[in-house]
């Protein structure tokens, strides 16, 4: 949600560009950030979500692509989806397309990431 206009300047000078976005409904690291802050200051950890959560309504970010000139798909929820999206999305930069890929994951996945990354680097 806060670079579209880089999808719009990608669009507008035809830069192939394929974007996939990790959508889990929130801004999850400051909501991270804000469960520590509440628990050093002894307030709701509950809040934390409050200005962090985007959901009611759910926001469509394939739509916002769309809305820029890209091409956008989702939103995705499974790997086999995600799968699929990435195959089109590919063959579509390829052909010199903008493709926003809204691929939905759940709030939490960054330290699966994180120990996924490092088993690479193994």
């Amino acid at each position: 949600m806060m670079g579209n206009q880089a999808i719009w300047t990608a669009v507008r000078y035809g830069i192939p560009l394929l974007v996939v976005v990790c959508n889990n409904r929130s801004f999850y690291n400051d909501e991270i950030h804000q469960e520590r802050v509440a628990m050093q200051r002894k307030r709701p950890v509950q809040n934390k979500r409050i200005g962090m959560h985007i959901g009611g309504p759910l926001i469509d970010l394939a739509a916002i692509g769309r809305a820029q000139g890209a091409h956008g798909i989702g939103p995705v929820t499974t790997g086999t989806a995600l799968a699929q999206a990435l195959q089109d999305g590919i063959a579509r930069v390829r052909q010199g397309q903008v493709v926003v890929i809204d691929a939905q994951v759940e709030p939490g996945y960054d330290s699966a990431v994180g120990n996924a990354l490092k088993d690479l680097s193994k």
